[in-house]
């Protein structure tokens, strides 16, 4: 992909039964009917699943999806959703995530990213700066927690993220989380790291895209965003919220 503008809706599945990479471009009237990056994977889960899917066969797709503001600079706009069925539940599982890997996506020239089948013996996706997929042998980081695996990756691919699983993702634990960014941000609901392990899936790296990520009116997002940041402010939620994080829930 050249750098230019992204457009919105570009989807890209990979088959990890063949390896094969399969790109198309949603529709503007699809967007609008399931709106950001969790609404879309929800309906993408939909047409790849049936009632006698089991979550932790290679019939359970595992979906990245990053909406339409994320990369533009609106407030709390750089989050991003897995999305799969969950081996916790047995039903439509969702876990949402920070940092900055919705950005990457976006920047390497997808919205929605679909991974489907499994793997025969252990490996990572590998996504390069222009979007072009590749599964690596990760036989040498199986075994290795979350750090140690992520550490192994970025000594390899230099500036890249790796979203990795450990060994209780390895294991089907139920519960499993997908970790990244020194395990700063995380996919922590949901059972996605059981996903991920069930397809011998140790991670998913990737490169920083060339691309800029296009904005229909950059002005009135600008203003938009600062209408909000203001009104945040004001209110009791954010401030907790950057004290405790997650914990002032409890």
């Amino acid at each position: 992909m050249s750098p230019e503008n992204i457009s919105q809706g570009r989807l890209v599945e990979v088959d990890l039964n063949t390896g094969q990479t399969f790109r198309k471009t949603l529709s503007a009237r699809l967007m609008r009917r399931f709106a950001g990056g969790g609404g879309l994977n929800a309906w993408l889960l939909y047409g790849l699943i049936d009632s006698d899917t089991d979550p932790l066969s290679p019939d359970n797709p595992l979906i990245f999806g990053a909406g339409p503001l994320v990369g533009t600079g609106f407030p709390t706009g750089a989050r991003s959703t897995a999305t799969s069925l969950s081996p916790l539940t047995g039903i439509y599982g969702d876990s949402n995530g920070g940092g900055v890997w919705g950005v990457m996506m976006r920047r390497a020239g997808m919205d929605h990213l679909v991974i489907t089948g499994a793997l025969t013996r252990p490996g990572y996706l590998f996504i390069n700066a222009q979007g072009e997929c590749s599964i690596e042998d990760a036989s040498d980081l199986w075994g290795l927690d979350t750090i140690e695996a992520e550490n192994a990756l970025k000594a390899k691919h230099p500036n890249a993220v790796a979203a990795v699983i450990g060994p209780a993702g390895e294991n089907q634990v139920r519960y499993a989380n997908i970790m990244f960014e020194k395990n700063a941000h995380s996919f922590s609901r949901a059972g996605m790291g059981a996903v991920m392990g069930s397809k011998k899936l140790k991670a998913i790296v990737l490169t920083p895209g060339k691309g800029t990520i296009s904005k229909h009116d950059a002005a009135a997002l600008k203003s938009c965003s600062e209408d909000v940041k203001t009104w945040a402010s004001t209110l009791p939620f954010p401030r907790l919220f950057t004290r405790y994080g997650t914990m002032m829930f409890i």
